[in-house]
């Protein structure tokens, strides 16, 4: 940035070759200097620059300051790779005297799928911490156990520890309350409990809402939608799916595996109405939005949308 305020970039070559010469020639200062880098991006409220910073100067210190304050911001933006080397720079000491990192941490790995090593990490933070947890920590710790439960497809646990969990969940400790009230309605969904989940899942979309947690204000309409469906008000459904899909737009959720999802249910659903082009258009649609994805994550949605596209093409 220049002494107006405006943004530029160096060409390439001569960027890297500036980077060079710096590591060369200030090999010594260059921590410090990174540190007042990290500092002016924070005075500016940018924490995700202010990170990389950090992570360059080595200052753990920093680093841990940085992501007590601003990690869940981060991680509700899908901040996802930078958190996951932030906290992967920091000791587990540090970890240990701040257990919120702790369940970031393990909430980075349920994010990836990483059932088993949730529980582990949990265990052994709640084992080795020096000092007693609170209830509202618990009650934190318990609430991302109950996702990992029905996640892991165990519907009585989850339903028990989502259940403890808002037991001990005060109302300031908001996100674990709306994951717990999520897994709840889920947990009823799965046992045919239609008319209560969809009573659940509309309050956990207002929760989500008036909290900006999009992804799971995203994640209760998809369910209200399903729910819809099989009650069989396949107008109703659509509706919720064109709530939904305005959400995505609106917050920019396009490359969520959820708006993969959102399509493969309104694909299901004008397969239903034998809209069957437009049935198989979703679906692809679908498969685009993994494109960047593992595998199996692909493998899952050609599974869900073998059907559709397999009749698609004989009808046509």
């Amino acid at each position: 940035m220049d002494d107006s305020g405006e943004w530029f970039r160096y060409h390439p070559l001569f960027g890297s070759f500036l980077r060079q010469r710096c590591q060369w020639e200030l090999a010594v200062e260059l921590p410090e200097i990174h540190r007042a880098a990290a500092e002016s991006w924070m005075a500016q409220g940018f924490p995700s620059e202010a990170i990389h910073h950090a992570l360059a100067a080595g200052d753990a210190k920093m680093l841990r300051d940085i992501l007590l304050n601003h990690a869940w911001g981060m991680f509700n933006h899908s901040e996802l790779g930078l958190l996951e080397q932030s906290l992967a720079a920091l000791p587990w000491s540090n970890l240990l005297e701040n257990p919120r990192l702790i369940l970031l941490q393990a909430w980075l790995m349920q994010s990836q799928h990483r059932y088993s090593e949730v529980n582990t990490l949990l265990a052994r933070a709640e084992q080795e911490m020096s000092v007693e947890m609170d209830t509202a920590m618990h009650g934190d710790f318990n609430a991302l156990r109950a996702q990992v439960a029905i996640n892991d497809g165990d519907q009585d646990e989850a339903e028990r520890l989502s259940m403890v969990a808002l037991e001990e969940l005060p109302l300031a400790n908001y996100y674990s309350r709306i994951v717990a009230t999520s897994v709840h309605g889920e947990v009823l969904h799965c046992k045919g409990k239609l008319t209560k989940s969809l009573a659940v899942m509309q309050q956990t979309e207002q929760m989500a809402r008036r909290h900006d947690v999009w992804h799971y204000a995203l994640w209760s309409i998809i369910q209200q939608s399903e729910i819809l469906f099989a009650q069989g008000f396949l107008q109703a459904a659509w509706e919720s799916q064109e709530k939904a899909f305005q959400l995505v737009r609106e917050q920019h959720l396009e490359q969520l595996p959820m708006h993969e999802f959102l399509l493969r249910i309104r694909s299901q659903l004008l397969w239903a109405w034998a809209r069957l082009d437009e049935a198989e258009a979703c679906a692809r649609q679908g498969m685009d939005v993994l494109s960047t994805y593992q595998p199996q994550q692909q493998l899952q949605c050609l599974a869900a949308d073998g059907p559709v596209l397999t009749g698609a093409r004989r009808s046509g």
